[in-house]
């Protein structure tokens, strides 16, 4: 407010009080418009106004719970406080006074961001048209300020983004976001609210004008479906790098869709190879959500820079794809998923041979229970050097195979992400320049063998726990323990020491004892159980002198019958009456639960004999030994070879040793 000041005498006349004759306007002391106080000012607050002349302006915050004295410069004053002490109220009183005149105000004191109770979504299934209601509950009243929105995410959808848009809400504690289902939206597995909101299109504050952003995280609604009726492509995967030729030549193309889908007649690609325009036509998937389409190599077939689709989509060549629940129509568009095929050549004439098709790929167990090892024998390069290889694998069950990279240059990898209790399929082929036929499908399931807790485990094509392997003809004189409950099983005298053997067998390494190597490798575990031991073993007799292929017993625990000790003998585990002679000619799985006096034994699975009465007592706890390729007399060394070898301090169940059994014939390929 102004008032009027200046005059003296007595008023003359009606322009008394002109502009002229008032003399200066002068100003009253008032504050400034004040924000609330929040987590982003309180530290920093100013507080700032007009004010008149040069008399000092005082400053109360909370009736002097803060208080400073102000100057009055060119009439106004201003101060920046740290208000971070002042307790959170929907009151906090902001008082100044200069000489007789005093204003005020009340502001909010909000320095805790609102945070979300709840997000609820309706469960059900959303088709074309329908609505999606996201509710957000917060601790506090919200303000909207140029409406922000929500990103979503769907299997597939028709838009690379989609965003629920703000509804309704602001002012309240409940916002509502919303969003309506399109045609080729789609999700069969529940829809996922990402983590964080959009703020590229407006802003959320509560009401101390905090601003709020990533508040939640990323939340999968499995009962949040969408069903926009018609099947779209979800993906679109080209065949694998590399140069292919008219010998078994095959380029696989691999498209999968929303849902399942069934197909009639021989739908294609149109496929540009060089000058040429060819078909990739329909070869397997129908009544599955996943298609392979396959164009055959043909001699005179060259693309020295890579093979192109002349169309983005699906030719259906007077047949059709529709959705098995309702025959709709499916989209026949995968331009969204088309990556460059600029490696993928064709060479019919290059002079050279592909190599012959990979052979006997296997699986192994890692110590990590989402990976296996893969392997295969190493193919015919028909005269030029194989290059690398072709990794591939997939779920059974679905339809796309996975590349691994890098493309491994040896026969064998290590494939990782993997999910315990999935079957997988693996298939490998070699390049030379040119890339061989796939070989046949292999299938394998993660068995993590470290679940059964074993005490002991030892595996050739592990020696030393992901270390460096040894070379063809090395000596091993350290056989790692892949538990970590037992020690490494070792030999330091070399003359003692067994040999290491690639591609023994199923394209895998093996430890071949020779009949000579007095005790072999020796290593210790500890038993709490006094209840048996199951022990396993994969390996071959060669020699015609057969003898043990290991011994454990107590440490100390001497070696005369009745002793704790037990062997592995050519007539039988720990029993010589049996005279059941041990199958020489190839590699097998023996097995054997001993439970101190007797025993239960068998060969690849089918059983040899049962509750046998053994030739010692084996029961005893606390530190045990064992020794490979002999026993503790150094008088029965091994001729033939060990590819596994493990201890359990228990009896395994007849699935659980069934499901080892069956692992271990896979993967040594054993009868």
């Amino acid at each position: 407010m102004t008032f009027l000041t200046g005059c003296s005498g007595q008023q003359e006349d009606s322009d008394l009080f002109t502009s002229d004759s008032l003399g200066s306007e002068v100003i009253t002391l008032a504050l400034g418009e004040l924000p609330n106080i929040n987590q982003e000012n309180q530290n920093d607050y100013t507080i700032s106004g007009q004010c008149n002349g040069s008399d000092t302006v005082s400053l109360s915050i909370n009736s002097d719970e803060i208080s400073f004295d102000l100057n009055c410069e060119n009439d106004s004053f201003s101060k920046n406080l740290d208000l971070s002490t002042i307790s959170e109220s929907s009151q906090v009183f902001i008082e100044v006074q200069q000489l007789e005149e005093v204003d005020s105000v009340n502001v909010l004191k909000d320095s805790t961001i609102a945070q979300i109770n709840s997000i609820t979504i309706a469960d059900g299934t959303y088709a074309v048209g329908d609505t999606i209601s996201i509710i957000i509950d917060f601790t506090e009243r919200i303000n909207i300020v140029n409406e922000p929105r929500l990103s979503l995410l769907f299997d597939s959808q028709s838009q690379s983004n989609l965003y629920a848009e703000y509804s309704s809400g602001s002012g309240t504690s409940t916002l509502v976001f919303t969003y309506i289902v399109s045609s080729g939206d789609g999700d069969n597995d529940g829809i996922i609210l990402n983590s964080s909101f959009d703020l590229s299109t407006g802003d959320l504050e509560d009401l101390g004008g905090n601003s709020i952003n990533n508040l939640h995280v990323d939340t999968n609604y499995t009962n949040v479906l969408i069903d926009s009726s018609s099947p779209v492509i979800t993906s679109f995967v080209e065949p694998a790098n590399g140069t292919y030729s008219d010998s078994n030549g095959e380029l696989l193309f691999q498209v999968n869709f929303s849902e399942t889908i069934v197909v009639s007649g021989t739908p294609r690609l149109s496929l540009l190879i060089g000058t040429q325009t060819v078909h990739a036509t329909y070869k397997t998937g129908s009544g599955t959500s996943g298609l392979e389409f396959s164009y055959t190599i043909l001699a005179g077939d060259d693309d020295g820079d890579g093979v192109e689709l002349n169309s983005t989509s699906i030719d259906l060549n007077g047949g059709s794809i529709k959705a098995s629940s309702d025959a709709d129509n499916s989209a026949l568009t995968f331009a969204p998923y088309l990556d460059s095929m600029s490696a993928v050549l064709v060479d019919t004439s290059s002079g050279i041979t592909p190599p012959d098709q990979v052979t006997g790929v296997t699986t192994a167990p890692t110590t990590d229970s989402s990976s296996l090892a893969i392997t295969w024998a190493v193919p015919s390069d028909n005269g030029t050097s194989i290059l690398n290889y072709t990794v591939q694998y997939r779920e059974q069950g679905s339809s796309t195979w996975l590349n691994v990279s890098p493309s491994p240059t040896s026969n064998s990898i290590i494939v990782n992400g993997l999910t315990a209790s999935v079957v997988y399929e693996f298939r490998v082929a070699a390049n030379n320049g040119l890339l061989g036929s796939y070989s046949s499908v292999s299938t394998a399931e993660i068995f993590d063998i470290m679940s059964l807790n074993p005490i002991a485990w030892l595996s050739a094509t592990n020696i030393t726990n992901g270390g460096t392997e040894p070379s063809d003809g090395d000596k091993i004189a350290s056989w790692s323990d892949l538990t970590g409950n037992a020690t490494d099983a070792t030999e330091s005298v070399a003359a003692n020491q067994p040999t290491y053997k690639t591609n023994v067998v199923n394209g895998l390494p093996a430890v071949y004892f020779d009949g000579t190597l007095a005790r072999g490798l020796e290593g210790s575990f500890e038993r709490s159980n006094n209840a048996g031991l199951t022990i396993v073993v994969v390996g071959q007799f060669t020699g015609s002198s057969r003898k043990a292929f290991f011994e454990f017993y107590k440490t100390g625990g001497g070696t005369t019958t009745g002793s704790p000790r037990g062997f592995f003998f050519t007539y039988g585990f720990n029993n010589a009456t049996t005279n059941y002679n041990l199958t020489q000619d190839s590699f097998n799985v023996w097995s054997a639960f001993d439970t101190g006096t007797n025993t239960d034994f068998w060969e690849n699975g089918n059983l040899v004999y049962s509750n046998w009465s053994n030739w010692g007592n084996t029961s005893f706890t606390g530190s045990g030994s064992y020794v490979l390729g002999d026993d503790q007399t150094g008088g029965d060394q091994l001729t033939g070879y060990l590819g596994e070898f493990l201890i359990f301090d228990r009896e395994l169940t007849t699935d659980e040793r069934s499901t080892l059994e069956s692992y271990l014939k896979n993967k040594w390929g054993t009868p």
